[in-house]
């Protein structure tokens, strides 16, 4: 199937050594656990239904690249 785009609506993907941090209302506690993971959609889940993919599973897919779990002491 050949690529209808004809423009980049919106970029979101992180460039090299760039850091994107994410600011949460809830403070932690002593003994909370953190789980923090780094992937990606292939197709924004938002727009699965204009699309036509509800349903199908590797578009509704996210893929982790890195995990990792912090405790706070």
């Amino acid at each position: 199937m050949p690529w209808l785009a004809t423009k980049v609506v919106q970029d979101t993907m992180l460039k090299a050594k760039e850091k994107k941090s994410v600011s949460y209302s809830d403070a932690l506690q002593k003994g909370d656990k953190i789980e923090v993971q780094l992937g990606y959609y292939i197709v924004n889940p938002k727009a699965l239904k204009n699309l036509n993919l509800d349903g199908n599973k590797e578009a509704e897919k996210f893929t982790v690249l890195k995990q990792k779990y912090f405790d706070v002491e």
